[in-house]
């Protein structure tokens, strides 16, 4: 990486830069160069600790565009679960949270944790603040559906409001990104499965 640069009739060194690839209003100076260097390709490969502004537009830059179709009949049930699940979250005490929850969640895809546990062991892991903040704008959020076998989730005594698709239960995952700051993993995914009365959360609260 190298710029050229000049001498200047004051004594100097000034160079020039792409103006597409730096919307800066620097003066072009050496030091300035150095500096989007710095703050650019140097600390997207990790040379320097990115500025708590450059966290956020990485992690922005990191967010699904909003659904350029409307969204089918299916979708329209998961948005409005969605609302009740993010005001449960922020709920002092939780109660809402363990009613839409499934009274036994599968954490990281092996571990099944009574509802109540998980809250006491890792809810404050999972939910911390960025989270909360990111939950909120469902444009940015990313949902797919997929099934699972009868046998992975027959655990849970609320099985029998679980709306079946022959022999397997249908679910809807939820990803959402979030920074890498303080070593957290930057995607956490949410499964929500179907009932009779609507989505509950089931699992997998996994950290990727």
């Amino acid at each position: 990486m190298y710029n050229d640069v000049y001498r200047t009739k004051d004594g100097r060194w000034a160079g020039v830069y792409a103006a597409e690839d730096y919307h800066h209003a620097y003066n072009n100076f050496a030091e300035e160069l150095f500096t989007l260097k710095k703050t650019g390709f140097l600390t997207a490969r990790e040379l320097f600790e990115p500025t708590p502004e450059q966290e956020e537009d990485m992690v922005e830059s990191m967010q699904p565009e909003a659904p350029k179709t409307p969204p089918s009949a299916d979708d329209q049930k998961l948005l409005a679960f969605l609302k009740i699940f993010v005001a449960s979250v922020k709920e002092p005490g939780l109660g809402k949270f363990r009613e839409i929850a499934l009274d036994s969640l599968l954490v990281c895809d092996e571990l099944i944790l009574s509802t109540d546990r998980f809250v006491d062991k890792c809810f404050s892991e999972v939910f911390d603040d960025e989270l909360r903040k990111r939950i909120i704008d469902r444009t940015k959020l990313e949902w797919s559906s997929s099934e699972v076998e009868f046998k992975n989730i027959s655990s849970s005594s609320r099985r029998k409001e679980i709306v079946r698709v022959r022999n397997r239960y249908r679910y809807r995952e939820m990803r959402v990104t979030r920074s890498s700051r303080h070593d957290k993993p930057p995607t956490v995914l949410f499964d929500f499965i179907e009932t009779k009365k609507g989505y509950r959360l089931w699992g997998r609260l996994s950290l990727v």
